[in-house]
């Protein structure tokens, strides 16, 4: 049933000439899908409780010179409201309960000009954009082998973030990409995790595409900043979340502790260190 429901909404979406502007949002068209990849990713939301795993489906789609990530539920979320004007065919979809997503960021990497460009809300409707290059990656590669998701993969390490990572990547997939911000390892890292493994991307699908698919950049009015100081930003947003709603009117009937611990439970993001 899901992929029937994709299959639909990329057929509706990319033959649409309304394309450029729907919805009142405008959209760059930056390159065409060659590769579309899809990962599991499973991560421990509090770093307290080993037993507090997530997961969610993400998608990478590479073009000839740009790639996109995002969570596939924000992917599809985004590709319906690029096309409400095909609301009979849509009946019904918002109900399901497949298209909630903890990550809403999206991360294009440029590979001529050696750049990341990773967008990013805090509700209601603030906006960031964060610009890095592309060489934040020192890599080892060893020469361990292991078949994952049926390819022969080769292991590397590197350090990102506070983390110590561990890829696997395969030469059988020629392309310098990876989920996330990872690049940089001369084949498709087919699976990548911190060596706690809080966070761990593998891939469950490729796909090589044939028809017109766009890779796409929503113009908005964002917020330029750096990652260290938007996510001093969101736990700010986080830890007002009683007075932010009280300035709505809404009154959040527990008690400050038990606010604060449920607040804390989701405390465990990917990059800890700059």
């Amino acid at each position: 049933m899901f992929q029937k429901i994709l299959v639909l909404i990329s057929f509706i979406i990319f033959s649409s000439p309304l394309l450029a502007q729907t919805n009142g949002s405008k959209y760059k068209l930056l390159d065409q899908v060659r590769i579309k990849c899809t990962y599991l990713l499973k991560y421990q939301r509090d770093s307290t409780n080993k037993e507090s795993i997530s997961t969610e489906d993400m998608i990478l789609l590479i073009g000839d010179s740009v790639s996109k990530f995002q969570s596939l539920n924000s992917y599809l979320r985004d590709s319906i409201q690029r096309v409400t004007q095909f609301s009979n065919v849509f009946e019904g979809l918002a109900q399901l309960k497949a298209y909630s997503t903890k990550f809403f960021y999206k991360l294009f990497k440029n590979y001529p000009k050696n750049k990341m460009t990773f967008t990013d809300k805090i509700p209601p409707k603030n906006y960031f954009l964060i610009q890095q290059p592309l060489n934040l990656f020192t890599w080892h590669i060893t020469n361990d082998t292991l078949s994952i998701s049926g390819y022969h993969c080769q292991k590397a390490t590197t350090h990102f973030a506070g983390r110590n990572y561990i890829a696997w990547f395969t030469t059988e997939v020629p392309v310098s990409e990876g989920p996330y911000k990872f690049n940089g390892l001369p084949g498709l890292i087919v699976k990548i995790g911190d060596s706690r493994q809080q966070y761990v991307f593998e891939l469950t699908g490729l796909e090589r595409i044939k028809t017109q698919i766009p890779i796409l950049f929503t113009e908005r009015n964002y917020i330029n900043t750096t990652q260290k100081k938007f996510d001093k930003a969101y736990r700010n947003f986080i830890g007002n979340f009683r007075e932010r709603m009280a300035r709505r009117g809404i009154t959040i009937n527990v008690s400050d502790k038990y606010l604060k611990k449920r607040l804390r439970r989701n405390n465990n993001a990917i990059e800890i260190g700059y």
